[in-house]
């Protein structure tokens, strides 16, 4: 089952932008652009909504924008956002084990990079490696890593929900 929903999100992730460039966008009413609206901030500019309706044609050529909500946007570790980001990240974390028999410590080292390409999708590779150092001296280590596609369903002002497929 794993495999059919990790084909099924390879699919969608490789034919977004096809599909997106095949439909048309809907029509500007008369006299109005679809370009971005400038606000009264020199360096910020008006996002538009995007919505599951218009999931095809908009934001697919549009640029990578963070939108400045009037509620703070934290990632906290370890816990997926809504919104698309762009972010490199490298931990490590040491655990001295007190109380087992076994285990003296354990020790992990994970990386992340996550990359918006535009309003809609983001990339994101995680890798991670865990040793595991017993009270005889002994080890046991090994890796770990994910693949990560996020599209963006809807961004507007009030609210932001993402889709994630691993």
């Amino acid at each position: 089952m794993r495999r059919v929903a990790n084909a099924a999100c390879i699919a969608l992730l490789l034919a977004m932008p096809a599909l997106a460039a095949a439909q048309p966008g809907p029509a500007a009413p008369s006299g109005e652009s679809r370009a971005p609206v400038l606000s009264a901030e020199p360096h910020e500019q008006q996002l538009g909504n995007l919505t599951p309706l218009d999931f095809f044609t908009e934001g697919w050529s549009e640029p990578w924008a963070h939108r400045h909500r009037y509620t703070p946007d934290m990632a906290l570790l370890r816990v997926t956002t809504n919104f698309l980001e762009r972010e490199l990240r490298f931990d490590y974390v040491y655990t001295n084990v007190a109380e087992s028999k076994t285990l003296d410590n354990t020790q992990t080292a994970s990386a992340l990079m996550a990359y918006g390409l535009n309003r809609r999708l983001m990339v994101e590779v995680i890798a991670n490696y865990q040793w595991n150092v017993a009270h005889n001296g002994g080890t046991t280590n090994g890796p770990g890593g994910a693949l990560l596609a996020r599209f963006q369903l809807v961004d507007t002002e009030g609210q932001s929900y993402s889709f994630r497929c691993a």
